[in-house]
C-alpha cells in the first residue's frame, strides 16, 4: 500500500513494515513492536538504524518510590525515585491513521503492550526536513499507575565519518565519535554532519511542559542520540497524556543550513517572542555584590561588603572603574538566596532599615548607576528548613547553622500551605529551601505586585531572576490543577505575565536570568552563559582550562561560540558573560577568583575576553581587587567604542592559524574591529587570516596606541591580546 499526499508526502506500508516521509527524510516503524527502526536520506541510505531491523526506541518509567537519602549526602540535588518499572520493550504495533493539515499531514503510528498504548503523533510539514513527533500515553492497567518519563530513543547513527557538534554543550565541536565521552547533555540537541559539510542529522526535543534533556551518548565509537520527558504524573485505567515535542532533522546543506532549519522548530512552539528587548541590555556592565559574609565549609568565608553603608561607600570608586550597574544580591549569611518575606526588602537585601536601603539605590542613580534586585523564586527559609538542610546534606552546613536564628517557621509556611510544592509522600518539597509554587493565583499577584514595589517605591531598573527552576520538582498537591510533572515550567508562565504586566508600568525595564534553556530565552532580555563555563571558568578537577590544555584548539572553540549563538530562539537575545561570579564561589570555595585559579595574567586575559565578546559583562564583588587600573582601562575601550556593544560579532570571519590564539571580528556601521587572545603561557606569533573582509588597510592596539598592516606578524605575549581598529 502507497499513498502520495500534497507537497511530496507520502505513506508505504508492506508485511514487514510502514514508511512515512518527505522530499528530505523518510522513517521507517517496524510492524513487530510498531517502533521507529531507521531514518533514511532521500537516496534511500539509511542515516540511523537498519529498515530491516526492529529496534525499541521508546521505553517508559513507571511506578517506584520516592526514597530519601542517607544522611549527611554528598550533593546537594533534588531526590530521584527508584525502583520504577520499565516498559515499550514488547510493544506490538497496533495500526497507523493519517489528517491532512494545512501545512502537510499528520500521521498516528500506534503500539502497545499490556501496560501502555502509544501513540506516536508525526506531523510532516510541506517543505520542512524535520518531522515533529508528539506522544499520547495510555494506560491499559486496571489500576492506576504513575508514569515517570517516556524516553525515545534513535537507532545508531550510520552513515559513515560523522563528525557530531553539540551546540551550548561540554563538547568539541566537530569532534569524531570515538573521542567523545560516554554521555553528553545538550540542552539544544545534537547534530551529525560528513566530513565535506554537505549533508547533516540532527535530533532534540522541546517541551515546553515537562522538563526535557537531550542526550548523545557513545561506545566504541557508536553513536545514540536520545530524548527524555520528564512527564511525572498519575494515570488511572484508561486515562492519557498528550505532549511533546522531538525532531528528527536532514539536511542535504551544510551544519550552518541545518540550525537555519532548526530554528524553526522555535515557532512550532510559541517561542519566538517579538517583544523588543531592554535597550539597556547590551552595553550593561554589572557589579554583583551581596551584604554580609559568604560562609564556607569547613571554616573558609568571605565578605566584600560587611554593612550596606560600607558597599554604598564603595560606589564612586566602581563607577570610577567603568561598572555601570549594581546588581544587589541577598545578603549573606541569612537569607542566603532564600525568601524570608518578599516584604521584608532591608532584611533581605541589607541596611538597618528600608530607608537606608532606598537610600542606597539613589545614590547609586546619582552617580550614574543601573540598579538591579536580585530576586529569589525557589523557596522560603526557616529554621526547619535549616535543621534540614544540616540533617541531608555534607555541603553549606555553616550557611544552614546562620539560618537556625530565624524563625522556626516561615509564616508563608504557616499561614499559606497552599503557595508551596508537594513531593509525592505528602511533604513540602525541599531542595535547600521549602518550594513555592506560583501556580497559586494568590502568591503569583503577591509576587508580581512585589516587583511593581521594587520599581514604584525603591526605583529599581529591572531584575535578575535567581535559578527561577530550582525547586521544581513534579508538584504533587492534592487538587493541583495539572499533572505533576508540567510544575517544571510554570514560573516561565509567572515571569511572562509579569513582564507584560511591569512593561506597561514602567518600559525599559531590565529582565534577565539564570536560565539558558530557549524558554526563558525566548523572552528574557538577557541570560546567563554557564554552557560557557567549562571553557572559561570551570574546567575538570585538578585540570587547567581546556583551551590551555589543548583539548580544544583556537577555530574550533570559536566555532563553540558561534554555533551556541547560532541555535538560541531569537537573535537578539543579550548573553551575560562571567569570570567570577557568586556561582564561581558556590562551585570553588577553596579558590575563589580567577586569580586564584588561574593566575593573574590569565584571569586579566579571561575577564577582557568577557567583556567584548557579544553581550554584557559581569563581575563579583572583589574581582577587580589588584587590577583597578586594567579594569578601568578596558571597560573605557569597551564604553568609547560602541563597535563593542551595539556591534555585530563574527567569531569565524577572521582566523589566526594559531591554536591557542583565538580572533573574531565585529562591525558597527563602518568602524571594523580584530580582537585577539592568546590563551597561552607563551609568546605567540600569528598573522590575521581573512583580512580581505576588512575594509582598512593599517589596524591599531586600542590597548597600547601601535599600529600594524594587515600583513604583518603579530606578537602576541603569554595571555595577551590585541584590540585592533582597523583604519583606512
Amino acid at each position: 500500500m502507497n499513498e502520495v499526499f500534497p507537497g511530496g508526502i507520502f505513506a508505504g506500508e508492506n508485511e514487514n513494515g510502514l514508511q512515512l516521509g518527505n522530499e528530505f527524510l523518510t522513517l521507517f516503524f517496524s510492524k513487530r513492536n510498531g517502533q521507529l527502526s531507521a531514518v533514511a536520506a532521500p537516496d534511500g541510505n539509511p542515516v540511523f538504524g537498519k529498515p530491516d531491523e526492529m529496534f525499541q526506541s521508546v521505553k517508559i518509567a513507571s511506578g517506584g518510590k520516592l526514597n530519601s537519602y542517607p544522611p549527611k549526602f554528598k550533593h546537594f540535588y533534588s531526590l530521584e525515585p527508584e525502583n520504577m518499572d520499565e516498559s515499550g520493550g514488547a510493544t506490538v504495533f497496533r495500526g497507523w491513521f493519517s489528517t491532512r493539515l494545512p501545512c502537510g499531514v499528520e500521521f498516528i503510528v500506534v503500539c502497545e503492550d499490556p501496560d501502555w498504548r502509544i501513540e506516536q503523533i508525526l506531523e510532516f510539514e510541506v517543505r520542512q526536513p524535520y518531522v515533529r513527533i508528539d506522544w499520547k500515553i495510555t494506560n491499559r492497567k486496571n489500576t492506576e499507575e504513575r508514569l515517570r518519563a517516556l524516553t525515545f530513543q534513535l537507532p545508531e547513527l550510520t552513515f559513515e565519518k560523522p563528525l557530531i557538534s553539540l551546540p551550548g554543550a561540554i563538547s568539541v565541536p566537530d569532534s569524531e565519535p570515538e573521542k567523545m565521552p560516554p554521555l553528553t547533555y545538550c540542552k539544544f540537541g545534537a547534530f551529525a554532519r560528513n566530513e565535506n559539510d554537505t549533508f547533516c542529522a540532527a535530533a532534540w526535543t522541546t517541551d515546553t511542559d515537562f522538563m526535557n534533556l537531550n542526550r548523545c551518548s557513545q561506545k566504541d565509537g557508536r553513536v545514540f542520540f536520545s530524548q527524555e520527558h520528564r512527564c511525572s504524573g498519575d494515570l488511572g485505567k484508561g486515562d492519557a497524556i498528550h505532549f511533546g515535542s522531538d525532531y528528527i532533522l536532514l539536511s542535504g546543506g551544510s551544519l550552518n543550513n541545518a540550525i537555519e532549519s532548526f530554528r524553526g522548530h522555535y515557532r512550532d512552539k510559541g517561542l519566538t517572542d517579538s517583544t523588543p528587548r531592554s535597550p539597556v541590555a547590551r552595553d550593561a556592565v554589572i557589579f554583583e555584590a551581596n551584604v554580609g559574609a559568604i560562609l564556607f565549609d569547613p571554616d573558609f568565608s568571605y565578605c566584600p561588603y560587611p554593612t550596606l553603608a560600607d558597599f554604598r561607600s564603595d560606589l564612586p570608586r566602581l563607577r570610577s572603574l567603568g561598572f555601570n550597574t549594581i546588581q544587589l544580591m541577598p545578603k549573606m549569611p541569612f537569607p542566603w538566596y532564600t525568601v524570608t518575606q518578599y516584604d521584608d526588602f532591608h532584611g533581605t537585601y541589607g541596611g538597618e532599615s528600608d530607608e537606608e536601603l532606598k537610600g542606597f539605590i539613589r545614590n547609586a542613580h546619582e552617580l550614574g548607576f543601573r540598579f538591579l534586585f536580585d530576586i529569589v523564586l525557589h523557596g522560603a527559609a526557616d529554621a526547619q528548613s535549616s535543621r534540614k538542610g544540616i540533617e541531608r546534606y555534607q555541603v553549606r552546613n555553616r550557611l544552614f547553622a546562620a539560618g537556625l536564628a530565624s524563625g522556626e517557621v516561615n509564616p508563608y509556611r504557616r499561614e499559606h500551605p497552599d503557595w508551596f510544592r508537594y513531593d509525592e509522600n505528602g511533604g513540602i518539597s525541599f531542595i535547600h529551601t521549602w518550594s513555592l509554587d506560583f501556580d497559586s493565583p494568590e502568591l503569583a499577584k503577591l509576587f508580581t505586585d512585589h516587583l511593581k514595589q521594587c520599581v514604584s517605591e525603591y526605583g529599581c531598573d529591572g531584575f535578575r531572576f535567581d535559578a527561577p527552576y530550582w525547586g521544581c520538582e513534579p508538584n504533587w498537591r492534592k487538587g493541583y490543577p495539572l499533572f505533576p510533572g508540567a510544575s517544571f515550567s510554570r514560573n516561565v508562565k509567572l515571569l511572562r505575565d509579569a513582564k507584560n504586566e511591569l512593561l506597561r508600568f514602567k518600559p525599559g525595564l531590565l529582565w534577565y536570568t539564570e536560565h539558558e534553556h530557549a524558554e526563558w530565552r525566548a523572552f528574557m532580555d538577557m541570560t546567563y552563559t554557564y554552557e560557557e563555563s567549562w571553557l572559561l571558568w570551570r574546567p575538570a578537577p585538578g585540570q587547567k582550562l581546556p583551551i590551555y590544555q589543548g583539548v580544544i584548539d583556537a577555530a574550533k572553540m570559536a566555532r563553540w561560540f558561534d554555533l551556541r549563538r547560532r541555535v538560541l530562539p531569537r537573535s537578539d537575545i543579550v548573553l551575560q558573560h562571567h569570570i567570577d561570579s557568586h556561582d564561581s564561589w558556590w562551585n570553588e570555595a577553596d579558590s575563589a577568583f580567577a586569580r586564584d585559579k588561574f593566575g593573574r595574567a590569565a584571569a586579566r586575559l579571561l575577564n577582557v575576553f568577557c567583556m567584548f565578546i557579544d553581550g554584557a559583562f559581569l563581575g563579583y564583588a572583589g574581582t577587580e581587587k589588584g587590577d583597578e587600573d586594567f579594569f578601568r582601562k578596558m571597560l573605557a575601550i569597551r564604553r568609547e567604542n560602541p563597535v563593542f556593544t551595539l556591534g555585530s560579532c563574527d567569531y569565524l570571519k577572521i582566523g589566526s592559524g594559531h591554536p591557542r590564539v583565538l580572533a573574531f571580528f565585529r562591525k558597527y556601521r563602518e568602524v571594523e574591529s580584530v580582537l585577539l587572545f592568546n590563551f597561552s603561557e607563551e609568546t605567540s606569533l600569528c598573522r590575521i587570516h581573512g583580512a580581505e573582509c576588512l575594509s582598512g588597510t593599517v589596524l591599531r592596539d586600542l590597548v597600547d596606541g601601535t599600529a600594524h598592516r594587515l600583513a604583518d606578524e603579530l606578537k602576541l605575549e603569554p595571555n595577551g591580546l590585541m584590540i585592533l581598529s582597523a583604519e583606512k
